[in-house]
């Protein structure tokens, strides 16, 4: 589950209706794209969650990125998230 915060002071909020990307690559190859599994350049999140499944079917290094395009319907300067994870064969990752 990846769940999309902004700060609003001393403390985080939710944010709501985002368009927004979850994308896994290995050596720059894009293997998965949530927004391609539903035909539409990105993934509209009411609730500022998003909930990838992805089986990975080789050990490596991968790199996992969060993608957020716009908020209440208004796009914005895209910002990215990047993570590296280290995957052992036939692990299914649910990211929380």
């Amino acid at each position: 589950m990846v769940n999309m915060l902004e700060n609003s002071g001393d403390k985080q909020i939710r944010m709501r209706h985002v368009d927004c990307d979850f994308i896994i690559q290995r050596d720059g190859i894009e293997l998965f794209k949530m927004s391609t599994k539903y035909g539409e350049p990105f993934y509209h999140s009411i609730n500022g969650v998003m909930l990838p499944s992805f089986r990975f079917s080789d050990s490596g290094k991968y790199t996992i990125s969060v993608e957020i395009a716009a908020q209440f319907f208004i796009p914005i300067t895209p910002v990215f998230d990047n993570f590296s994870a280290a995957i052992y064969t036939n692990m299914i990752i649910d990211i929380l």
